[in-house]
């Protein structure tokens, strides 16, 4: 009776671990979207000013410089965002799931809501169950989702970075551009 109690207090252990695990990496997903569309709204309210400016202001280069720059940070947070069509996988539930390869999810991956799109609900039932029929293969399961999960997150803040290098070097250029066509050629046409 001891080691039975052992048992499930090490499964309970393994569970809140597993469950961390995944309430992490979905916190980082959320965090990565919240700071792509900051980045997308912010990028594009400079767009929407300096449009306006590019007549009326002599140092069209930098105006130029700063929405080129905004333009691409704002495409790289909008590609944080975007779901990708198929998640980075590796195979581990699939080859887990079935030791026959006909029977495999072929690359597939059940927590995936695009594979899970794609499949009847009589095929998402049946691989259900057949992962529900082994504890490993639940834990297997788990395991590529909370992998495919952490992927999906590296993406995005890969993106998000270059996002904020993009606004970063395009305000800065535009500045150092705008202050050398005022102070230097300024002074140069006095």
């Amino acid at each position: 009776m001891n080691d039975r109690k052992q048992e499930i207090h090490a499964r309970d252990q393994l569970d809140f671990f597993l469950d961390a695990a995944h309430d992490h990496s979905m916190s980082l997903n959320t965090l990565m979207d919240q700071k792509a569309n900051i980045l997308m709204a912010t990028n594009f309210v400079i767009l929407t000013i300096l449009s306006g400016q590019i007549n009326t202001n002599r140092s069209e280069w930098g105006l130029f410089a700063a929405i080129f720059f905004s333009l691409g940070s704002g495409l790289f947070a909008l590609f944080a965002v975007m779901p990708r069509p198929v998640p980075k996988s590796n195979g581990i539930a699939a080859k887990a799931i079935s030791s026959d390869p006909s029977e495999s999810l072929a690359g597939r991956h059940i927590m995936f809501f695009g594979d899970i799109a794609k499949m009847s609900s009589a095929e998402y039932q049946k691989e259900m169950l057949s992962i529900m029929e082994s504890e490993t293969k639940v834990y297997t399961t788990r395991l590529e989702n909370i992998y495919q999960l952490s992927c999906y997150v590296d993406r995005k803040f890969k993106l998000c970075r270059i996002s904020y290098l993009l606004l970063f070097v395009g305000i800065s250029l535009s500045v150092v551009i705008i202050f050398f066509h005022h102070i230097v050629l300024g002074a140069v046409h006095r």
